[in-house]
């Protein structure tokens, strides 16, 4: 066989393998491609909860897509009903497309946490974690607590993947009040 011809034949079986994989993208579904979105209520605790709200945003936007919780609320009032946990979160979690809301508040020295699951509405995890700042430590509690919340929440189990940041918020979270015997210093 000539060389042309030997070049020939590997360009054809290049151009086989390069439509094969083409189709084979093609054929996969748009969603299990995108990253899995979790929604982010307004903090509560002025300022201070904003900027615990960005900063936990930020830390997972790697592992998924982050979107203010309005689009959430908003949702429930669109399907006419009362915005909660339970079947209500859970039915305007469905409508936004995101697998979880997370909800939170700052006040004095403790962040108090709560992701809720966006399949049941229920909570899938909380948690108190000291926050005088956004230190890089509080900041890799609070992701470790989201983030293990939310691969029991998939149906993967699996993190998904990242992106960008939400806004605001027209709900603030209002934890239970804390007290000695469940501010041990959050999990992990």
């Amino acid at each position: 066989m000539s060389p042309i011809a030997k070049l020939a034949r590997a360009l054809l079986a290049a151009a086989l393998l390069l439509v094969a994989a083409l189709l084979l993208v093609a054929a996969y579904p748009a969603d299990a491609l995108a990253k899995s979105a979790v929604a982010f209520l307004k903090f509560g605790g002025g300022g201070r909860g904003a900027r615990a709200r960005r900063a936990i945003m930020r830390s997972i936007s790697s592992r998924y897509r982050t979107i203010d919780g309005q689009k959430v609320i908003d949702a429930a009032a669109d399907l006419g009903i009362a915005f909660g946990k339970g079947p209500n979160l859970a039915r305007a979690a469905k409508k936004v497309g995101v697998i979880a809301v997370v909800g939170g508040s700052v006040r004095g020295r403790r962040l108090a946490l709560a992701v809720f699951s966006g399949v049941d509405g229920e909570v899938a995890a909380k948690a108190s974690i000291g926050w005088r700042w956004a230190s890089r430590k509080a900041v890799r509690r609070a992701r470790r607590v989201v983030l293990r919340a939310l691969r029991g929440i998939e149906p993967s189990g699996g993190g998904g993947g990242g992106g960008g940041g939400g806004g605001g918020g027209g709900l603030t979270f209002k934890p239970e009040t804390v007290t000695r015997k469940n501010s041990g210093g959050g999990s992990g």
